[in-house]
């Protein structure tokens, strides 16, 4: 299914999607619970009520207002990240396309080591959200990001994500301390 629910999210950001369950047909309460809370335990319990909507609609986004820009220089703890490009991105692979109503993009970014140890950086350390909700990475590009840096080496690739062709605000955050949740957001400029 296209539009399951999961996603790691950082402040401010949004996700929709659905969960499946095997229930009996005849079953006459069906509750779906939720735990907010693994150390707490702490629940929340949902009614499934049949084929209902709630109309529930996200509220207007705006741009992050310390996001960088296609040409910007970012330091961090251990990289210093140099924001290359970003376009539109027009898969030739019959067999990998965007969903309906979906399109892809990507982002080059270029990585330089300037911790005194080695570093990894990946795709994986990045997500991207269209209008606050998350989207799907998209692992079909030949220039994908993914490097092992001894200190002083550089590296350069793309990210590439899957996002609704209509969106108005698209960020790309990159991961920069797992510990804290540190991120560097940056935004897409087609």
């Amino acid at each position: 299914m296209d539009d399951m629910l999961s996603a790691t999210l950082s402040p401010g950001r949004s996700e929709t999607g659905k969960i499946l369950f095997e229930v009996p047909k005849n079953a006459a309460k069906v509750e779906i619970e939720y735990e907010n809370n693994l150390f707490t335990e702490q629940k929340y319990t949902f009614l499934f009520e049949g084929d209902k909507d709630s109309g529930f609609e996200s509220a207007a986004v705006t741009a992050s207002p310390d996001a960088f820009s296609v040409g910007d220089v970012v330091k961090t703890g251990n990289f210093t990240i140099s924001y290359l490009s970003s376009e539109e991105y027009d898969s030739s692979n019959q067999f990998l396309q965007p969903k309906d109503g979906y399109k892809y993009i990507d982002c080059k970014f270029e990585f330089e080591n300037v911790s005194n140890s080695d570093q990894n950086v990946s795709s994986g350390d990045f997500t991207c959200y269209a209008d606050g909700m998350s989207c799907d990475a998209f692992y079909g590009l030949d220039d994908d990001l993914s490097a092992s840096l001894s200190p002083g080496r550089k590296a350069a690739g793309t990210v590439a994500f899957e996002v609704p062709e209509d969106a108005k605000v698209v960020e790309v955050e990159y991961l920069t301390n797992v510990w804290t949740s540190d991120r560097v957001v940056f935004t897409y400029e087609p």
